[in-house]
């Protein structure tokens, strides 16, 4: 009964790398347009495209200009989607718990620049058949890279992470994990999204990412909210 624990470790790991690069805000709480992880069918998928209205475009009507400019992103709703995603089809983990503070911001550019900065810690513990995993990282320092929009899909590129200190560490019933490797790295190429579904208001912008963990599991949808 070992494997739902090692699958707990495995994916608390990638999540806190994830978590750890993409930076945080303090004290915006989540909302039911914050940060979501779900694996619901995209509009897409169900055909119902073309009866969606227009939800990326900004109050104003520019969705590139209500982009510019820097953001903070939600730590509270953050924390949200990572635990619905960590506990998305794996009933056997048990108990869970998950931690995410720090700050951090995002900034985008004219011209086509992009920037994150990251102070910040995760955490997560998960108790399961007598056992118990706990997963630490910290995160600090600057990426870089460039920024596009084409409708409401914004691509980021050229991902420069030399800037970005990440530690991860852990352990299982006080004994250490092995941390697989080159996953640090790993985790730093793949946050923030490279590629992601963009809302946008005066005061929240939401980046949406759809992926799967491996070619057996169902594609889940994570949000990335910011504040101004």
């Amino acid at each position: 009964m070992r494997r739902p624990l090692a699958l707990a470790a495995t994916a608390a790991t990638a999540l806190l790398l994830t978590t750890a690069c993409t930076g945080g805000g303090d004290d915006p709480a989540p909302t039911a347009s914050g940060s979501s992880a779900s694996s619901t069918p995209s509009a897409e998928e169900t055909g119902d495209a073309e009866e969606t209205p227009d939800a990326g475009a900004a109050a104003g009507g520019d969705l590139q200009e209500c982009i510019l400019g820097t953001w903070n992103v939600d730590t509270a709703a953050m924390q949200e989607a990572m635990t619905e995603l960590l506990a998305i089809g794996e009933e056997e983990v048990g108990d869970l718990q998950m931690s995410v503070t720090g700050d951090g911001t995002y900034d985008f550019a004219e011209g086509g620049a992009f920037s994150s900065t990251a102070n910040m810690s995760s955490g997560v513990t998960i108790a399961a058949e007598g056992m118990e995993i706990v997963t630490e990282s910290t995160s600090t320092g600057t990426m870089t890279g460039s920024w596009t929009l084409e409708g409401d899909q914004l691509t980021l590129a050229d991902i420069d992470t030399s800037g970005l200190t990440v530690t991860t560490s852990g352990s299982m019933n006080g004994e250490p994990l092995e941390i697989p490797e080159g996953s640090t790295e790993a985790g730093m190429e793949a946050a923030p999204p490279t590629a992601s579904t963009v809302t946008c208001t005066d005061d929240t912008l939401t980046l949406t990412t759809t992926s799967a963990v491996d070619e057996s599991s169902e594609p889940v949808s994570l949000s990335y909210t910011l504040r101004r």
